[in-house]
């Protein structure tokens, strides 16, 4: 089986030359595949295009093809989280959730197909990025040997989900969120699902003051708008008439709420609880439009207590246990 590799990428003008892009054959095509049906909103065109206007994050699709036939896609995306640094020292890269992968009626042994993705993945990006991390992948998925075999360090870590069912979430909320819940809009604070520029640009800074406060890599607005723009992506703002409190981005795709980035501020008055009211009210709003489910996109390390996974659970979520897979490129 003649096997080779095309990258597609949000950025037309980065460093890579046209010949990085090409491993194993002497084509390159700009054509999306279109024996790819997305089953997430990272496997989608627009995931890439969302990115366009970046220049601390690239997204990629990583394809493996034989002959005219794309087989396998995975969706990752490089963070330049220290840009003072060497790219080899200051970017990592993260790949999101399991591989779009050929059907199993065309006969294509899947842990070859993946095993060569790692190991053109590891060669195009090695002497360019730290580290890579493989994220979302359940405890029982038939790459794990892969991982292994390719030198990846598997770590326990969990997910959040929560079924969006005739809003059976609902019934789960702890005693003491439907009471936050309660407070904050009885107190006349809304949540906004159409915020405007300048509602947006304050909840960004918003997000900005977090990401900064606990050190890590926030993309820029401009990403943001790109988001909301799309036909993937959302933000919505909790506020009143003149206050933004706290947002979050998040994207709907085949049914299911995928929460991305959310922050809220620190000083709000005593009746108003951001966070719990951004989620209850986006859940009861993908519920009543047909969602079924909700994915929180992370629990943490599933050894180790983390109260931002126990705020998610009392919410109605439940925890379900996944592998990250970590391995380190230049040291």
């Amino acid at each position: 089986m003649d096997l080779y590799c095309r990258v597609f990428s949000s950025s037309s003008n980065n460093r890579l030359t046209q010949d990085d892009y090409i491993l194993g054959s002497p084509r390159f095509a700009e054509k999306y595949p279109d024996n790819v049906i997305p089953t997430n909103p990272f496997l989608s065109v627009e995931w890439i295009k969302i990115f366009e206007s970046s220049k601390k994050y690239q997204a990629l699709h990583f394809t493996v093809w034989s002959g005219d036939k794309c087989l396998l896609l995975q969706p990752l995306f490089i963070c330049r989280f220290k840009p003072f640094l060497p790219d080899a020292l200051g970017s990592y890269c993260v790949a999101l959730y399991a591989p779009w992968i050929v059907d199993e009626n065309d006969n294509f042994d899947k842990n070859i197909l993946f095993s060569f993705l790692l190991n053109s993945l590891q060669n195009y990006l090695r002497h360019k990025i730290l580290y890579i991390e493989f994220r979302h992948f359940s405890i029982d998925n038939i790459f794990h040997s892969c991982f292994t075999n390719c030198g990846f360090k598997s770590l326990n870590w969990c997910d959040v989900i929560c079924n969006l069912k005739n809003c059976a979430f609902e019934n789960d909320i702890i005693k003491t969120k439907r009471k936050q819940i309660k407070r904050t809009l009885n107190s006349g604070a809304y949540v906004d699902f159409a915020p405007t520029k300048r509602m947006l640009e304050r909840y960004y800074n918003l997000q900005h003051r977090l990401y900064s406060k606990i050190f890590r890599p926030l993309p820029e607005l401009s990403v943001f708008n790109s988001l909301i723009s799309s036909s993937i992506g959302y933000v919505a703002v909790i506020r009143n008439e003149d206050d933004v409190y706290g947002g979050c981005s998040y994207f709907i795709f085949d049914n299911i709420l995928y929460f991305w980035y959310i922050a809220s501020d620190n000083v709000v008055p005593n009746n108003v609880y951001p966070d719990a009211v951004l989620y209850y009210s986006l859940m009861k709003k993908a519920a009543d439009e047909g969602c079924i489910k909700a994915d929180f996109m992370g629990g943490g390390n599933a050894d180790r207590d983390y109260g931002v996974r126990n705020f998610k659970l009392s919410l109605g979520g439940e925890m379900v246990a996944e592998y990250r897979y970590k391995k380190y490129l230049c040291l």
